[in-house]
Order: structure tokens, then sequence, then C-alpha cells
């Protein structure tokens, strides 16, 4: 039974290659063209170019291998149907899950690599195809402007919600910032927005602040109180937001768990 389980699966690896190499082809030419005004305006380097596609095919394959995997499936066993091989294996006293359990293993092994390429390999990958479209293909190579991290959201210490227009991780700057307080029931309590925050000599700095607080039924309790510019405790570092803001499906166990960690009991997501 091994030499019919080794040709099963030399079968269904054959089909599974082909489909994963045309899945990484179309993508690569897909991409290409959608970027190809980029590239031809900014003229990155060749070799950046291909390095951003190198670490682009990690992401291809956790996100298509699952498809591959099922077109395999059907290629192969309709090819063994076709040339009535699944019917000499019945003949032969096989059942149907017997004929398919190298097909269900190579699936069990395949879960596994994901797996461990999502939780090794994919988000350092991610983070650096990211980067090298931001810099050589997005932008022009001479430009020396700072490229800000934009929509920037991420639940804090003490049950703080921050909101981030522009987050300038070297200079160390945030431009439009709104922070929610929350009470332990989750009901925002104040509200806090500054036109500009700057970390200076370890605390930010908040200019053009407004600060609203909050009653029952989220009503505004009071007149907004008013700083040309003002200090509050904010634990949280210019480091900690740009580490925070990597979207969830960049994370791995690790990464999540440590999200999840920091979210109050009970609750599955930022309330607002």
């Amino acid at each position: 039974m091994l030499i019919l389980d080794r040709y099963l699966f030399g079968r269904f690896l054959k089909n599974f290659v082909m489909s994963m190499a045309i899945f990484v082809f179309l993508y690569v030419i897909v991409d290409i063209l959608s970027n190809l005004a980029d590239i031809l305006k900014n003229h990155p380097p060749l070799v950046k170019v291909a390095e951003f596609y190198l670490y682009s095919i990690p992401t291809i394959l956790s996100q298509t291998a699952p498809v591959a995997s099922l077109l395999s499936t059907l290629f192969t066993l309709g090819g063994l149907n076709q040339s009535h091989e699944v019917i000499a294996m019945r003949a032969a006293g096989l059942s149907i899950a017997r004929i398919v359990r190298p097909l269900v293993l190579f699936g069990l092994l395949l879960s596994l690599a994901l797996f461990m390429m999502n939780e090794t390999v994919t988000p350092y990958a991610m983070k650096m195809s990211k980067e090298i479209k931001r810099y050589y293909i997005e932008k022009n190579k001479d430009g020396d402007a700072e490229s800000p991290v934009e929509n920037v959201a991420v639940y804090g210490f003490n049950n703080r919600l921050f909101f981030i227009n522009k987050l300038y991780p070297k200079s160390r700057t945030i431009e439009g910032l709104t922070i929610l307080e929350h009470d332990d029931d989750q009901n925002v309590r104040s509200k806090i927005f500054a036109e500009k925050a700057v970390w200076r000599n370890n605390r930010w700095v908040l200019y053009q602040c407004f600060i609203y607080h909050l009653g029952d039924g989220q009503r505004i309790r009071g007149e907004p109180l008013y700083f040309t510019d003002t200090t509050i405790k904010i634990q949280e570092t210019p480091e900690d937001f740009y580490r925070q803001n990597i979207p969830v499906e960049s994370m791995n166990a690790k990464e999540l768990s440590a999200y999840i960690a920091k979210l109050p009991e009970g609750q599955s997501g930022p309330a607002i």
C-alpha cells in the first residue's frame, strides 16, 4: 500500500505545485500592472522591485494555498476517475477513506506548515514588503520627507482608546489625536482632542487641546476645557503606537495574545 500512497501523493503534489506557481505568477503580473504608474514615475531599483515580490511570496502562499489544495484534490481525483483508476482501487477492496488518506495527510501537513510560516516568516516578510513599497515604489527615492503612518487606532492602558490621524515615528509627532477614556463598564467618560502632540522629555505635550467630560447618556457635561498646550499622563510611547499599529492579520499568535490581554475582561474588541 505504500507504493499506492506514494503514487497518489506524487500526483497530488504535482498538481499542487503547478497551482501554486500559477497563483504566484498571476498575482505578480496583476500587481505589477497595478503599480506600473508608480514604477515608471519613481524609477525604483530593479533589485528593490524583485525584493518586494520575493517578500510578498509568503503572503501569497498563505492566502492561496488552501484554494490550490482544493483544486489539486479535484484535479487528482478527477484524473484518477477519468482513467478508471478509482474503479480499480475499489475493485481491489480499498475504501474511499483509504484512497484519499494521502491527500488528507498532505492537508494536515500543509496546515501545520502554513501555521509555522505565518508565525515566523510571514509577519517579517509583510513588514519588509510594505517598507519597500512605501519608500521605493510609491515615493521618489530622493525624497527626504518623513512618511507618516496614517489612521492609527490603538487600545491602550487605563481603558483608553487612541485615534491618530498621522503618526511620524522619527520626529515622534502626532497630527490629529483623539483619546476616548472609558469606565469599567466601557462607557465613554471623557474625550480629549488635540490638533498636535509631541513626545518631549519622556512625556506627551498636547497642543490646541480640548477636553470634554461626558455624563449619563453620553452627553457632554459642562463647558469643554481648552489648552493651547498641556501635558497629559499617557503611558504609551511613540514606539508603542507604531508597534501596536500592526494589522491583526499580520500578527502572530504571541502578538495577538498580548493584544487581547490588554483588553478588559469580557470584551473582544474596542468599544466606542
